[in-house]
């Protein structure tokens, strides 16, 4: 298995395009509720957590925001060890220099009826000196908006298709799209956009989605699972993560007790007759009321964790087969994983889930992981990780 850091854009590869815009941008994200990060809990783990919340307020200072670290942005610079200001990181060939005049939190490939096409969300004005407010297509020659764009700030992305045609969802921290209101999640047609679950919305911020099918072969039909830092969904109380079926918002439970900040979906036996789950990552202590840190698994019914958890922040979920078959990997802010019992199973912000148990990755990553990927670079799929840090294996 191998995990990589990513030194340099492939020219012309979308694929690479949109995990340097997630390692490389998502350092700026502005929402305030990452200011004052609270640690979580596990009872097994209490000693570093005052330490390690205050690093991470240091690094959301105001200077924070103006400076990440450089990964080989240019051919025969040192890598891993330079800070650089984001105004000055540059698209790649091929992408319409200048790109997004601001950081990009999120990307996808949607196609609108006009073929497929790459769309990136974040918090800018323009995207290669055209308007483009907070949301952009680039359809491999030129870059073009989504009508009037999104008031405030886009965090994730996914398709879902209601039951009315695939569309683009887009969810973050914003009042409006397409100069109507839409509180933090809105809907991208190809040529409108509209509020999910019309005026009422959600409200807070949308920090992750997924789609996912809970009975798979079964009568039920994909519905797109949000989550964030909300309460309510469309006047439901859901608790940071809900369920739309395309018509109404419902609970998963009784939802979590903080932020949910990734969402996937992964099949812990394969082949086996388990259907595939939705696995969630976060800042929560409990999930359903279940004691549950970090990170949950929705079987369609009920939470439950995995193992015993973790002892901090879950940012980035990723399914990854490494040879062996496929496993869930975890990143983020922890350095331990537990097994049940509690069984202390060290993991430097990242972690390998096998359905079972937890295992490390060699000598983890020195600092936060943010963001995920697998990428096939013509060697082969690997796992491709970004984030805070500057040394991956020791």
């Amino acid at each position: 298995m191998s995990i990589h850091i990513s030194q340099q854009f492939r020219h012309g590869s979308i694929a690479l395009c949109i995990l340097f815009c997630l390692l490389m941008l998502h350092a700026n994200i502005g929402y305030t509720a990452f200011k004052d990060r609270k640690s979580i809990d596990h009872p097994s783990a209490k000693s570093t957590l005052k330490a390690r919340q205050t690093a991470w307020r240091s690094r959301t200072s105001p200077e924070r925001f103006n400076h990440v670290k450089r990964f080989d942005r240019n051919p025969g610079s040192s890598p891993v060890s330079e800070a650089y200001n984001v105004s000055d990181c540059r698209w790649a060939e091929g992408f319409g220099s200048p790109g997004p005049d601001g950081p990009v939190y999120a990307s996808t490939t949607f196609d609108d009826g006009t073929g497929t096409a790459l769309y990136v969300g974040g918090l800018f004005e323009t995207a290669g000196g055209i308007p483009a407010l907070s949301i952009a297509r680039w359809d491999g020659t030129t870059w073009s908006p989504l009508g009037a764009g999104i008031y405030g700030e886009v965090y994730t992305l996914a398709v879902f298709d209601d039951g009315s045609g695939p569309a683009l969802y887009a969810g973050g921290f914003f009042i409006e799209a397409g100069g109507m209101p839409a509180t933090h999640l809105a809907k991208w047609d190809g040529t409108t956009w509209t509020a999910v679950g019309g005026f009422v919305g959600i409200d807070s911020a949308v920090l992750a989605l997924a789609v996912h099918d809970e009975d798979g072969t079964g009568p039920n039909t994909q519905a797109l699972y949000v989550g964030g830092d909300f309460i309510t969904a469309g006047g439901v109380t859901v608790n940071g993560i809900a369920r739309w079926d395309g018509t109404n918002w419902s609970a998963l439970g009784t939802g979590m007790s903080d932020m949910v900040l990734a969402l996937t979906v992964f099949d812990a036996d394969g082949a086996g007759p388990g259907q595939p789950a939705l696995y969630a990552g976060g800042a929560f202590e409990t999930a359903g009321g279940t004691s549950a840190y970090g990170i949950a698994r929705w079987d369609g019914t009920a939470w439950s964790a995995l193992g015993d958890g973790m002892d901090d922040w879950v940012e980035s979920l990723a399914v990854y087969d490494d040879g062996t078959g496929d496993a869930l990997y975890a990143g983020g802010f922890f350095t331990t994983a537990y097994d049940p019992g509690p069984t202390a199973v060290p993991a430097q912000a990242i972690a390998r889930w096998d359905g079972t148990s937890w295992s490390t990755l060699g000598a983890g990553i020195d600092d936060e992981v943010i963001t995920m990927a697998v990428f096939d670079d013509g060697s082969g799929p690997a796992l491709y990780a970004g984030g805070y840090f500057t040394t991956a294996g020791g």
